[in-house]
């Protein structure tokens, strides 16, 4: 089972780095997802890709993902016990998702116009990762958004 989504994985990874590489371009994650018609059927799409996890994911720690590079993407990353429950590491990713998108629109002076545009950005969130890894019990989330998105900040 491992080894058949390490497979999908690799194969995936490598059909971006050669589209990439080939076009000579910014090809990215990015654009393929934002092919889709909204971010509902994106969501669902990596979803399929992925399911959810059964190991602690290297971002939890690292802070980074190989798929989503910090060049291109915001990721939002919340992880707790499992007692918890997956909805509050939802929770969790969610606000620090948030949490770093204030800071990029700190510079807004009225509260109105920070709340305007924190909302619009976070309706773009996708989710692109969950899980639970059995061995330590930690739920886990990762929801990502596409720095493409910030334009409406400048």
């Amino acid at each position: 089972m491992y080894i058949f989504i390490i497979l999908i994985f690799s194969t995936l990874y490598l059909k971006f780095r050669n589209n990439y590489e080939n076009t000579n371009s910014t090809a990215s994650v990015s654009e393929n997802v934002s092919l889709f018609k909204n971010n509902k059927e994106a969501e669902r799409i990596l979803i399929e890709l992925t399911g959810p996890g059964e190991q602690t994911p290297c971002y939890i720690y690292s802070g980074t993902h190989p798929l989503f590079p910090d060049s291109l993407y915001l990721l939002g990353i919340g992880f707790c016990h499992e007692k918890f429950g997956l909805e509050e590491a939802k929770r969790r990713a969610i606000k620090d998702l948030r949490l770093k998108l204030l800071r990029i629109i700190s510079e807004y002076k009225t509260e109105s116009k920070k709340s305007e545009i924190l909302n619009k950005l976070m309706n773009k969130k996708i989710l692109a990762d969950w899980g639970r890894d059995p061995r330590t019990h930690i739920f886990y989330a990762l929801y990502i958004l596409d720095r493409k998105y910030l334009k409406i900040v400048e």
